[in-house]
């Protein structure tokens, strides 16, 4: 269960930090200006606002970190509460099955 739970943590984290990455491809690519959709699978994309003037390389990166970490943080929250919900579910479910068996015999 374990390995199941940090893979779910990882997986998470990697989705948090590839959705923004593909979404500012995507925008970048059809030169569109990027919509509400936007906030529904990158909530910290606000912070991008900072990168209107133009700021230097260096940052610019830490406004990108700043703007991809906590999204990272918040699928990684999210897969856990997932995780933690149908774990719950799962044992209610074994419970409830094992007592009816054991009813029934």
């Amino acid at each position: 269960m374990r390995l199941v739970w940090r893979w779910a943590i990882i997986g998470a984290v990697i989705g948090g930090v590839v959705v923004p990455v593909l979404a500012e491809a995507f925008y970048i690519g059809t030169r569109t200006v990027a919509g509400a959709e936007l906030i529904a699978v990158w909530p910290s994309s606000i912070v991008l606002m900072a990168l209107e003037g133009r700021p230097s390389i260096g940052q610019a990166v830490t406004i990108w970190a700043f703007a991809v970490i906590p999204n990272a943080i918040l699928y990684a929250v999210g897969a856990g509460l997932l995780y933690g919900i149908s774990t719950l579910i799962n044992r209610k479910r074994r419970k409830g099955s094992l007592h009816s068996k054991q009813s029934t015999e």
